[in-house]
């Protein structure tokens, strides 16, 4: 498991099939990840998982969309609060 031991899908939301190769990836962006960058992906066919939503990053307030790939790895897209 890629999180803490014990923890369920809703307290540490990770990939659909946690095994060897699956990862978790983040892209950190300058544009804000608000309603139209979630239009575009829904128009580009891809599911949001949840998000916009703020998280907390290394750096500070993060505002993050959850997506994922055809294997089922979570991707997360976000930009720091300004």
């Amino acid at each position: 498991m890629c999180g803490p031991r014990g923890a369920d899908k809703v307290e540490w939301f990770t990939a659909e099939h946690e095994v060897p190769g699956s990862d978790d990836l983040c892209f950190l962006t300058d544009s804000t990840p608000g309603s139209r960058r979630s239009s575009h992906l829904k128009a580009c066919g891809v599911a949001i998982e949840e998000g916009p939503v703020i998280k907390q990053g290394a750096r500070g307030a993060l505002r993050s969309v959850y997506c994922r790939d055809p294997d089922g790895s979570l991707i997360e897209i976000s930009s720091y609060e300004s």
